[in-house]
C-alpha cells in the first residue's frame, strides 16, 4: 500500500507526458491508488481503492467503509442466483444509512456493490439477526434502540426479499420490551428451523429475562421465558443459538457467557437445567460437547473442549488472535465447522479458516493474504460448492472497512 500511495502523485504527469508508450513501462496488475469513480489508466478499473487490470479479480475487496459492524451481525448464505455466496451485514451505526445490506460474491470471486435490502429508518442503533426462510426471502430479527422520548425497545421479525426476489417486506412479529439505559441494544439471535424460526433475545423485564420464541409465519408456537442470573446484566444479555435435532443450545452474555441446553418440549423455566459456565468464549455447542476459544497471554489461542458437566476434555492451539478480534461463533457449513479468520502469524498478514470438526486436530481449510495492517474486529466464514468465503472488518481510525475474499477450499 505504501508503494501505491508513493506513486499516486506522479501518476497523472507520467501518463499525460506520453512516457508510458515511449518507455513501454509495465504497470503491473495494481499500479495506482484510486477512489471510487476516479479515472484509472486505460485498461484498468478502480476496485477497493486500487486501479486493477480489467477482468482481474483481486484477492480481497473492500466492500464498504462504515462506522461500525458488530461481530454478531455478518451472515453468509449460499446463492442460487450466482452459484456463489451472499453476505448480509447490518450497518447499524452510520448516520442516515442504518440498515441491512446484501453483497453477492459469484463463484469466481467477483464482489458486487452493497445493496440496501432493509432500511431501519432510525436515528438510533438497531441490532439484528438474519436467517434464510426460503430461496426468496430472509427473516430479520431486529431490536430497535428507543428514541429519546421512549422508554421501550421495539422487537420485530420481518420478512425481506432475498437476492432481488419480488417478495414484499412484511412484519411477522412486533413487540416492545422495557429499556433501562445503555449505548446499544443487546445482540439478538435467530435460526430457521422446523418449518419456522426460533428467536432469542434478552430484556430488562423482571430484573432481566431471556426469551425464546418459536414462530411459524406470524403465529407464536412456543414462548419460553427464563430469568437471567445476576451475573448477566440485561444490557449485556447478548444471546446466540445453535441447533440440535430436538433441542437448542443458547449462549447468553459475552463477558460471563452462560450456556443453556433447552429441549424443544420445555415450556417453563422449571423445565430447563441451570446454565453452565466454562472458560473462554464458547463458539460451538452440540449434544456431546462445547468448544471454547481461550486466548493465552501474548495472543496465542486454543480451542478447548468441554462436556456438558463442565469437564475439560483437552485443548489444541489454533494460532494467533488479536486483542480487538472477536471470534463470536463457529459456523457449520457443508460438513465442516468453520472458525475464521485466524492467523498463523502474529502480524495477521494472512488469514486462515479452520475446520473444527475434529477439535483435537483442527485443520486449515483455506488461507488468503490481506492488504494493510489494520487490526481486525469481526469476521465470519462460509463454504459453498468447494469455495471458501471470508468476510472481516478492520478498524480504520474511527471507522471500519468491510473486506471480502474467497478462495478454493483446501
Amino acid at each position: 500500500m505504501k508503494l501505491h500511495a508513493k506513486w499516486l502523485g506522479g501518476a497523472a504527469a507520467f501518463l499525460t507526458g506520453g512516457l508510458l508508450a515511449s518507455c513501454a513501462v509495465e504497470l503491473g496488475n495494481e499500479p495506482f491508488s484510486c477512489v471510487e469513480n476516479e479515472l484509472c489508466p486505460s485498461g484498468y478499473a478502480c476496485v477497493s481503492g486500487l486501479c486493477v487490470v480489467e477482468g482481474e479479480v483481486p484477492a480481497d475487496v473492500r466492500a464498504m467503509r462504515v462506522t461500525w459492524i458488530n461481530s454478531a451481525e455478518m451472515y453468509w448464505f449460499a446463492s442460487a442466483k450466482t452459484n456463489g455466496a451472499t453476505l448480509v451485514v447490518n450497518d447499524g451505526f452510520t448516520p442516515s444509512l442504518r440498515g441491512l445490506y446484501e453483497i453477492e460474491v459469484d463463484s469466481s470471486g467477483v464482489v458486487s456493490k452493497p445493496k440496501a435490502i432493509l432500511d431501519f429508518a432510525e436515528d438510533y442503533p438497531t441490532s439484528s439477526a438474519v436467517v434464510a426462510l426460503n430461496e426468496s426471502s430472509y427473516g430479520v430479527l431486529s431490536l430497535r434502540f428507543p428514541a429519546v422520548d421512549e422508554s421501550a425497545e421495539t422487537l420485530r421479525f420481518t420478512q425481506v426479499a432475498r437476492e432481488g426476489s419480488d417478495v414484499s417486506t412484511e412484519i411477522l412479529l412486533e413487540e416492545t420490551v422495557p429499556f433501562v439505559g445503555g449505548t446499544e441494544p443487546p445482540y439478538v439471535s435467530a435460526l430457521a428451523r422446523k418449518g419456522g424460526a426460533d428467536l432469542c433475545f434478552s430484556d430488562a423485564s423482571d430484573g432481566g429475562r431471556l426469551s425464546l420464541i418459536h414462530l411459524e409465519g406470524s403465529s407464536v408456537i412456543r414462548r419460553l421465558v427464563l430469568p437471567l442470573p445476576s451475573s448477566v446484566l440485561p444490557l449485556s444479555g447478548d444471546c446466540f443459538l445453535w441447533e440440535g435435532e430436538d433441542e437448542l443450545f443458547v449462549r447468553v452474555g459475552l463477558d460471563v457467557p452462560l450456556l443453556y441446553r433447552i429441549a424443544d418440549s420445555a415450556m417453563a423455566a422449571e423445565d430447563v437445567d441451570p446454565p453452565l459456565t466454562v472458560d473462554g468464549l464458547v463458539v460451538h455447542a452440540d449434544p456431546e460437547r462445547l468448544l471454547s476459544v481461550v486466548v493465552n497471554e501474548g495472543g496465542e489461542a486454543e480451542i478447548v473442549q468441554f462436556d456438558w458437566s463442565g469437564t475439560n476434555l483437552g485443548a489444541h492451539g489454533i494460532g494467533w488472535t488479536q486483542e480487538t478480534l472477536e471470534p463470536h461463533t463457529a459456523v457449520p457449513s457443508v460438513g465442516a465447522l468453520l472458525l475464521g479468520p485466524r492467523s498463523s502469524t502474529d502480524d495477521f498478514d494472512s488469514l486462515d479458516v479452520l475446520d473444527l470438526t475434529d477439535p483435537s486436530s483442527p485443520s486449515k481449510l483455506a488461507s488468503v493474504d490481506r492488504r494493510g495492517v489494520d487490526n481486525l474486529y469481526s469476521g465470519r466464514s462460509f463454504r459453498s460448492n468447494g469455495r471458501v468465503y471470508i468476510a472481516w472488518t478492520a478498524l480504520r481510525e474511527d471507522l471500519m472497512d468491510l473486506w471480502i475474499a474467497s478462495t478454493e477450499s483446501q
